[in-house]
């Protein structure tokens, strides 16, 4: 039976492996993501005031949200959230580059 005294548990080891492969997975989905958002975008803004289309803001949203999950997990070793807020960081990188990429070729394919 447990007490009042604090469980010792070092979680870590469990879900770390846990934490890379939803990294990699999220990182597997990027071009699925970015295939999706750019077909259904008309490339015109949501309103006036918001100057961004709607691919720009569905992909935002998804970063968000990994971003946000990365830091609730509140992870105790600063060097491997590091080393997962580097892994997500380039993901943001990926998706934000794709994004200006289909973007560029669906803008030509109206033009032509």
């Amino acid at each position: 039976m447990l007490t009042n005294r604090e469980l010792k548990l070092d979680l870590k080891p469990l879900f770390g492996h846990a934490v890379a492969k939803w990294l990699e997975v999220t990182d597997a989905k990027t071009i699925e993501w970015v295939e999706r958002a750019v077909h259904s975008d008309a490339l015109k803004p949501d309103n006036d005031e918001m100057k961004q289309s709607s691919s720009a803001m569905d992909l935002f949203r998804i970063i968000g949200e990994a971003v946000e999950f990365l830091r609730k997990l509140q992870w105790p070793d600063e060097v491997e959230n590091a080393k997962f807020a580097t892994f997500l960081a380039r993901v943001v990188h990926t998706i934000c580059s794709m994004l200006m990429n289909r973007r560029s070729i669906k803008r030509l394919d109206n033009i032509v």
